[in-house]
């Protein structure tokens, strides 16, 4: 057997030729009753060589002595030539079968962290959407949260929140007024306003967030009310209790109320309660989307307690006027409230 033949038939045989060469063991097999018996006798050489060893860790002093015995019929030369090129292609083999192998796990490998890069990048993704809620004049609107908590908002307001809350904190933005329903959870619940913040695990509260100013009302349970330039500065607030913070000053000192009637917005009431006539303007305006102008700013500064529910925008403006000592005039989109003294 030539060295080119004996080549091609470990190859043939440990299954590593292509068509072509296939085609030309056959035909060398068939052209003599020789050639077949060396390649029988080289294929169970072969085979039994395979069955003394792993593909890691070959016993190469058993396989050579196996080899020996095997071939000890044929020349010298021949059986020396056989047994090396033989044990090379074997070991050729082992060393592609072992790229092969960490190839593959560097492969599964890879994929197993990439998948889990892109489900925890989902996750991340999802848990940093934030989500936006507002109403208009006129308007109320509830808002729910993943962890099971509730967001009533008033006319005119805004709030901001994840999707997913992450595994240490619950935050939501507020511009405006709403009412809060907390799921207890160790995780603390955060309000942040343009100038303070409010930290509660679970209660119930309302956040009032406008020109610069947040009120707090607690209708049960407690929490934390904190400016945003110094949260070590801040104030526990208890039911029916209320605290403010005034732009960048620390939170004033807390007071009592009667929560039930400062709430009263969620029946639809507008409460005034020592409320400046400034504020309630706006609030009139967000309640009835009509426009209410004041002819003198000095005007602001009055105060005025009470409550409507159901009352018609006119009937508001005549009792405010009379309370006051004002008097008001319909203008085409609203109405100018003015002082009692300009009618002389």
């Amino acid at each position: 057997m030539t060295k080119k033949y004996q080549n091609l038939c470990v190859k043939f045989i440990t299954g590593n030729t292509n068509e072509s060469e296939n085609h030309l063991i056959e035909k060398w097999r068939k052209q003599s009753v020789d050639n077949e018996k060396e390649f029988q006798e080289l294929k169970q050489t072969w085979m039994n060589f395979l069955h003394y060893h792993t593909i890691g860790y070959p016993d190469k002093l058993k396989a050579w002595n196996d080899l020996e015995e095997r071939i000890n019929d044929l020349p010298v030369q021949q059986a020396v030539q056989k047994s090396f090129t033989g044990i090379m292609d074997y070991f050729n083999d082992v060393i592609i079968a072992i790229k092969w192998r960490m190839a593959v796990s560097v492969i599964v490998i890879l994929g197993i962290i990439t998948l889990a890069i892109v489900v925890i990048n989902r996750h991340q993704s999802e848990s940093r959407r934030i989500l936006t809620s507002s109403t208009m004049n006129t308007e109320r609107k509830i808002v729910d949260f993943e962890d099971g908590s509730q967001a009533t908002l008033n006319n005119a307001s805004i709030i901001e929140f994840p999707e997913l809350f992450n595994d240490s904190i619950r935050v939501v933005k507020l511009s405006g007024e709403a009412f809060f329903v907390i799921e207890k959870d160790i995780r603390p619940f955060v309000v942040v306003t343009s100038n303070a913040r409010t930290t509660v695990l679970g209660t119930q509260f309302n956040v009032w967030a406008r020109n610069n100013e947040t009120r707090v009302v607690v209708k049960n349970g407690s929490v934390e009310l904190s400016t945003n330039s110094k949260p070590e500065s801040s104030v526990k607030l208890s039911a029916d209790q209320i605290s403010k913070v005034i732009r960048d000053s620390e939170p004033l000192a807390v007071s009592s109320i009667d929560s039930k009637h400062i709430l009263g917005w969620l029946d639809g009431k507008i409460v005034f309660d020592n409320t400046t006539l400034d504020e309630i303007v706006k609030t009139i305006e967000m309640h009835y989307d009509s426009a209410v102008v004041l002819n003198d700013k000095s005007l602001a500064e009055l105060t005025l307690t009470g409550t409507f529910q159901d009352t018609k925008l006119i009937d508001v403006m005549e009792m405010i006027c009379k309370a006051l000592e004002l008097r008001y005039t319909k203008m085409e989109k609203g109405y100018t409230i003015s002082s009692a003294a300009d009618q002389l």
